[in-house]
């Protein structure tokens, strides 16, 4: 309930490589908020307005302000990441990987 109930995660990170929270979010179509660690911008889809300054606070504050206040950015997000989805990570694609 909790990524399914969510409207957006923050990932605050200061430093990281990957993050399972990034593609776990994904499954459940919910947009993230990243620190713009290299291992996290990895999978940002629009870091103009889903990635901030990593330690820059007011940078983080005007991005969530920004993402809260603008529906068509999360909409905008969420269909980037069903697109992902289906050409990444689909059934379809999972079928084509077992078969090789």
């Amino acid at each position: 309930k909790l990524m399914s109930g969510s409207y957006l995660c923050v990932l605050p990170y200061t430093d990281a490589t990957q993050s399972g929270v990034v593609m776990t979010c994904y499954a459940y179509n919910l947009p993230v908020l990243v620190s713009d660690c290299p291992g996290l911008l990895e999978y940002c889809f629009d870091p103009a307005n889903f990635s901030f300054e990593n330690g820059n606070l007011t940078d983080l504050k005007n991005k969530i302000r920004n993402i809260l206040t603008n529906s068509d950015l999360i909409n905008s997000y969420k269909k980037k990441i069903r697109s992902y989805d289906e050409q990444n990570v689909s059934r379809l694609n999972v079928d084509k990987i077992l078969s090789i």
